[in-house]
């Protein structure tokens, strides 16, 4: 089998894009076709990445990843990206409503591609497209990024060391400027359909389901806490719908649901569809109990064990990224959860509790009865052991060290069986990183599913009364 580097086409040129792009050069690929409405937006952002992979280049800095010369890309359509011979692997930045249609017609043109999150506005949808992608045995995978980091590896084995998880809460946030809001695409719900959700609470979501290893929720509540209305446009031209017949979410779907959430609890005097920009989740899971690393495999998962898990995510809150997993020994706490920096450098804190019986007992008369009892009472001691596991990182490597090993990964799970061989997916990596997306959407589905019918039951006890 032969490893390669690959090409990349990019439908889209947002900012998102620019991070992309120098991961991926850093990873060994290169990005050869652009797509996008506008070709001027696309000769600028080719303009910009080629003064930051230069500086990139000059800076050959430890952890600074590969140093290839820069090669302009061609511009084009979207159409024109996927149809090209010189893509192997299609990254997708377009407006979540408009990713499947284009997952599809990747699908059909024998592209990989690399979605960024959430693929679809439902996990039927999603489930359409992966199928679509691996009857050619094509790669998907989503651009949750944190995914692909070693701390996110060593924080499952730490739980697993404290005997497991017992309850796990996560929390993202950040304070959004008057601008954010009148202009941010994640305020738009005909393109974002899921608002907040989509953005911080797929962090939150993903953070909780890589403790539980992915295991469905038997218990799942959502709530909209904060809402905002915002003016929908759709961008005119360069759709798919050109190619693949799309429609709106049906009346049903978890996205739908997102709008009628939203809009019920609207402000007075806004005309526009509302965009989710709080909510909070509760999920409740069944999973094998975990023994320590030092344990025999087969004696790993004797007995079954509840796990729950709760997630805040807002565009109206401090500057936050932490998940904290309460475990049966300790606790585990991450800081910078969902994209750490060289100045918030990814770590996590672990810490092991251990009670020991006290050496010295305690004595207490008890009265009022015909003999003196004697009742001992032994006080036990907490011990604390306090561990924080800190990374190195290059400052130059900035805040695209957790994509550049996704696109790594991208590389080591696509692979040509001969020279003039078609380039296809590992089947179990595939599997993996498929799973991970649509498990993802599920739950994300669930918990709006939950939030609907929660403002439903308040919407009719409130006409009762």
């Amino acid at each position: 089998m032969r490893k390669e580097s690959l090409r990349v086409g990019f439908l889209g040129a947002s900012t998102v894009a620019r991070k992309a792009w120098l991961a991926i050069h850093r990873s060994g690929h290169r990005v050869t076709f652009i797509g996008c409405r506008d070709a001027g937006k696309g000769r600028e952002l080719t303009e910009r990445l080629q003064r930051d992979v230069e500086a990139d280049k000059n800076a050959k800095a430890a952890g600074a990843g590969a140093q290839q010369l820069f090669v302009a890309p061609k511009i084009g359509s979207y159409m024109d990206v996927v149809r090209a011979d010189n893509v192997d692997v299609v990254y997708i930045s377009l407006p979540t409503s408009k990713r499947p249609a284009w997952i599809r017609v990747c699908a059909e043109f024998g592209k990989h591609v690399v979605s960024e999150k959430p693929a679809a506005r439902s996990a039927a949808e999603l489930l359409e497209c992966l199928h679509d992608m691996a009857s050619k045995r094509l790669l998907f995978m989503d651009g949750t990024a944190l995914s692909h980091s070693q701390r996110l590896q060593d924080v499952c084995c730490a739980v697993a060391q404290l005997g497991g998880p017992v309850h796990i809460n996560a929390h993202m946030s950040f304070t959004a400027s008057p601008t954010f809001m009148a202009n941010d695409i994640r305020l738009q719900p005909l393109l974002e359909p899921h608002g907040a959700l989509g953005d911080l609470g797929w962090y939150c979501i993903r953070w909780i389901l890589h403790i539980v290893d992915f295991a469905l929720p038997t218990g799942v509540a959502g709530r909209v806490t904060e809402c905002d209305a915002l003016r929908d446009e759709e961008e005119p031209g360069n759709d798919a719908t050109s190619y693949v017949t799309t429609s709106v979410s049906p009346a049903g779907t978890p996205a739908a649901a997102a709008a009628t959430v939203a809009s019920q609890r609207r402000p007075k005097g806004k005309s526009a569809p509302a965009a989710i920009t709080g909510f909070e989740g509760n999920l409740e899971f069944t999973i094998p109990t975990r023994k320590s690393s030092d344990i025999a495999a087969a004696a790993a998962a004797e007995a079954l064990a509840t796990v729950t898990a709760s997630f805040q995510c807002t565009f109206h809150d401090c500057h936050d990224q932490t998940v904290e997993i309460f475990c049966c020994d300790g606790t585990v706490i991450v800081h910078g959860a969902i994209n750490p920096t060289a100045e918030d450098r990814p770590r996590f804190l672990v810490q092991r509790h251990t009670l020991a019986a006290a050496p010295a007992t305690a004595e207490r008369e008890q009265n009022g009865a015909a003999e003196v009892t004697k009742v001992f009472e032994v006080y036990e001691r907490l011990e604390e052991e306090r561990n924080e596991i800190v990374y190195s990182v290059a400052p130059e490597t900035n805040d695209v060290q957790q994509m550049e090993q996704l696109w790594r990964d991208v590389g080591d799970s696509v692979t040509r069986l001969g020279k003039d061989e078609p380039l296809i997916a590992d089947l179990d990596l595939a599997k993996k990183w498929s799973t991970f997306a649509y498990v993802t959407q599920v739950v994300m589905d669930r918990t709006l599913e939950s939030a609907g019918q929660h403002a439903l039951a308040a919407i009719t006890s409130s006409a009762d009364s």
